[in-house]
């Protein structure tokens, strides 16, 4: 719960966390040792600071954290920063109340590519 509130605090919306994001990733049975080992990595990293787990250190703490989990090199701990964040993200921005605050809905090119004569791989 805590990863997925400082990858999605809301800041100004709705947070991750009151969107029910964290109980979805729970949910998905296939990443539960992934989650596991990510949060021990993460606990770990926080006795190598001095506390006694991940969720002791302040907000800055965390975030070194998980930028360490996110570049380390042992694959349960930036698999599952990366996992996290694409999943978490998935969930919400499909969130009804987060979409709506995004109220353009049609093609990124409405209009196509009208600065090209020729598809970009012609000469």
């Amino acid at each position: 719960m805590a990863v997925v509130d400082l990858m999605f605090p809301g800041d100004g919306l709705p947070g991750a966390v009151s969107l029910q994001v964290p109980s979805r990733l729970a949910a998905m049975s296939e990443f539960r040792p992934m989650f596991a080992a990510g949060v021990a990595w993460l606990d770990a990293w926080a006795v190598r600071q001095g506390r006694p787990d991940f969720l002791a250190l302040d907000e800055a703490g965390q975030q070194l954290a998980l930028a360490a989990a996110s570049m380390s090199k042992d694959d349960d701990a930036s698999q599952f920063v990366q996992v996290v964040r694409f999943y978490a993200g998935l969930q919400y921005y499909s969130e009804p109340a987060i979409k709506t605050t995004f109220p353009y809905v049609g093609p990124p090119q409405p209009d196509g590519f009208p600065d090209f004569t020729n598809q970009p791989n012609e000469k």
